[in-house]
Protein backbone atom coordinates (compact mmCIF):
# COMPACT_ATOMS: atom_id res chain seq x y z
CA UNK A 1 0.00 0.00 0.00
CA UNK A 2 1.43 4.14 -1.24
CA UNK A 3 1.51 6.34 1.18
CA UNK A 4 -0.90 9.51 0.08
CA UNK A 5 1.84 11.48 -0.98
CA UNK A 6 3.23 8.75 -3.34
CA UNK A 7 -0.42 8.71 -4.89
CA UNK A 8 -0.39 12.25 -5.19
CA UNK A 9 3.49 12.07 -6.70
CA UNK A 10 2.45 9.90 -9.11
CA UNK A 11 -0.66 11.42 -10.53
CA UNK A 12 0.88 15.15 -10.55
CA UNK A 13 3.58 13.11 -12.97
CA UNK A 14 1.20 11.63 -15.18
CA UNK A 15 -0.67 14.90 -14.87
CA UNK A 16 2.41 16.74 -16.21
CA UNK A 17 3.24 14.32 -18.97
CA UNK A 18 -0.47 14.58 -20.25
CA UNK A 19 -0.73 18.83 -19.74
CA UNK A 20 2.61 18.21 -21.79
CA UNK A 21 1.10 16.21 -24.36
CA UNK A 22 -1.99 18.61 -24.40
CA UNK A 23 0.25 21.68 -25.20
CA UNK A 24 2.14 19.89 -27.44
CA UNK A 25 -1.00 19.44 -29.68
CA UNK A 26 -3.05 22.31 -28.96
CA UNK A 27 0.42 24.02 -30.82
CA UNK A 28 0.46 22.07 -33.47
CA UNK A 29 -3.42 22.77 -34.19
CA UNK A 30 -2.60 26.68 -33.76
CA UNK A 31 -0.01 26.25 -36.26
CA UNK A 32 -2.49 24.72 -38.44
CA UNK A 33 -4.88 27.19 -38.00
CA UNK A 34 -2.36 29.66 -38.65
CA UNK A 35 -1.59 27.92 -41.94
CA UNK A 36 -5.04 27.67 -42.86
CA UNK A 37 -5.71 31.57 -41.83
CA UNK A 38 -3.26 32.84 -44.66
CA UNK A 39 -4.55 30.04 -47.50
CA UNK A 40 -8.10 31.22 -47.61
CA UNK A 41 -9.47 30.98 -51.22
CA UNK A 42 -12.34 30.32 -52.85
CA UNK A 43 -13.15 27.48 -54.90
CA UNK A 44 -14.04 27.99 -58.99
CA UNK A 45 -17.70 26.78 -58.05
CA UNK A 46 -17.88 29.62 -55.18
CA UNK A 47 -16.91 32.39 -57.15
CA UNK A 48 -18.43 31.16 -60.42
CA UNK A 49 -21.67 29.31 -58.91
CA UNK A 50 -23.69 31.11 -61.63
CA UNK A 51 -21.63 30.12 -64.64
CA UNK A 52 -20.36 26.80 -63.54
CA UNK A 53 -22.60 24.68 -65.64
CA UNK A 54 -21.51 27.19 -69.11
CA UNK A 55 -17.99 25.98 -67.50
CA UNK A 56 -18.55 22.14 -67.20
CA UNK A 57 -20.28 22.89 -71.67
CA UNK A 58 -17.39 24.44 -72.31
CA UNK A 59 -14.69 21.00 -70.59
CA UNK A 60 -17.50 18.72 -72.69
CA UNK A 61 -17.96 20.98 -76.41
CA UNK A 62 -14.02 20.43 -76.48
CA UNK A 63 -13.87 17.01 -76.34
CA UNK A 64 -14.86 16.30 -79.86
CA UNK A 65 -11.52 17.78 -80.86
CA UNK A 66 -9.67 16.56 -78.22
CA UNK A 67 -10.93 12.47 -77.67
CA UNK A 68 -11.06 10.65 -80.53
CA UNK A 69 -13.30 7.83 -79.11
CA UNK A 70 -15.56 10.61 -78.39
CA UNK A 71 -15.65 11.86 -82.13
CA UNK A 72 -16.02 7.95 -83.03
CA UNK A 73 -18.72 7.68 -81.36
CA UNK A 74 -20.49 10.37 -82.45
CA UNK A 75 -19.80 9.80 -85.71
CA UNK A 76 -21.76 6.42 -85.35
CA UNK A 77 -24.81 8.14 -84.51
CA UNK A 78 -24.60 10.32 -87.26
CA UNK A 79 -24.42 6.96 -89.61
CA UNK A 80 -27.36 5.72 -87.66
CA UNK A 81 -29.47 8.56 -87.99
CA UNK A 82 -28.28 9.21 -91.42
CA UNK A 83 -29.88 5.59 -92.20
CA UNK A 84 -32.99 5.83 -90.41
CA UNK A 85 -34.06 9.14 -90.32
CA UNK A 86 -37.34 8.04 -88.43
CA UNK A 87 -34.58 6.84 -84.83
CA UNK A 88 -33.21 10.34 -85.75
CA UNK A 89 -36.92 11.88 -84.95
CA UNK A 90 -37.87 10.03 -82.05
CA UNK A 91 -34.92 11.04 -80.16
CA UNK A 92 -34.93 14.93 -81.47
CA UNK A 93 -38.89 15.08 -80.83
CA UNK A 94 -39.18 12.67 -78.17
CA UNK A 95 -42.83 11.93 -79.36
CA UNK A 96 -44.04 8.87 -80.33
CA UNK A 97 -42.98 7.04 -83.16
CA UNK A 98 -43.90 4.02 -85.07
CA UNK A 99 -40.53 2.27 -85.49
CA UNK A 100 -39.78 -0.84 -87.75
CA UNK A 101 -37.51 -3.62 -86.21
CA UNK A 102 -34.57 -2.82 -87.69
CA UNK A 103 -35.26 1.09 -86.72
CA UNK A 104 -35.75 -0.12 -83.13
CA UNK A 105 -32.49 -1.67 -82.88
CA UNK A 106 -30.96 1.15 -84.21
CA UNK A 107 -32.71 3.63 -81.75
CA UNK A 108 -31.00 1.03 -79.05
CA UNK A 109 -27.92 0.88 -80.42
CA UNK A 110 -28.21 5.20 -80.16
CA UNK A 111 -29.21 4.97 -76.60
CA UNK A 112 -26.51 2.48 -75.92
CA UNK A 113 -24.24 4.97 -77.68
CA UNK A 114 -25.56 8.13 -75.91
CA UNK A 115 -24.35 6.33 -72.65
CA UNK A 116 -20.53 5.68 -74.06
CA UNK A 117 -20.77 9.82 -74.75
CA UNK A 118 -22.03 10.31 -71.29
CA UNK A 119 -19.57 8.28 -69.12
CA UNK A 120 -16.57 10.08 -71.66
CA UNK A 121 -17.76 13.13 -70.36
CA UNK A 122 -18.48 12.37 -66.68
CA UNK A 123 -14.76 11.32 -66.63
CA UNK A 124 -13.56 14.11 -68.33
CA UNK A 125 -15.08 16.14 -65.58
CA UNK A 126 -13.84 14.27 -62.91
CA UNK A 127 -10.67 14.49 -64.36
CA UNK A 128 -10.75 18.11 -64.63
CA UNK A 129 -12.06 17.87 -61.00
CA UNK A 130 -8.73 16.65 -60.46
CA UNK A 131 -6.75 18.67 -62.52
CA UNK A 132 -7.84 22.07 -60.53
CA UNK A 133 -7.44 20.46 -57.47
CA UNK A 134 -3.70 19.68 -58.10
CA UNK A 135 -3.79 23.21 -59.37
CA UNK A 136 -5.33 24.32 -56.00
CA UNK A 137 -2.43 22.64 -53.98
CA UNK A 138 -0.10 24.39 -55.77
CA UNK A 139 -1.34 27.50 -55.39
CA UNK A 140 -1.16 26.73 -51.71
CA UNK A 141 2.37 25.59 -52.18
CA UNK A 142 1.96 22.04 -50.65
CA UNK A 143 2.69 20.64 -53.91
Amino acid sequence: MRKPGEINSLFAHLYCINMGSIISVELKLSEVRAVSDEFRFETFVDAHSNIFREYLSSVIARLPESNEDYRAIQEQMKAIFQQYPKVLEAVDTETAAELSQQECAALIKVMELRNNLTDIEMQTVYFRGCYDGVGYLKKAGIL
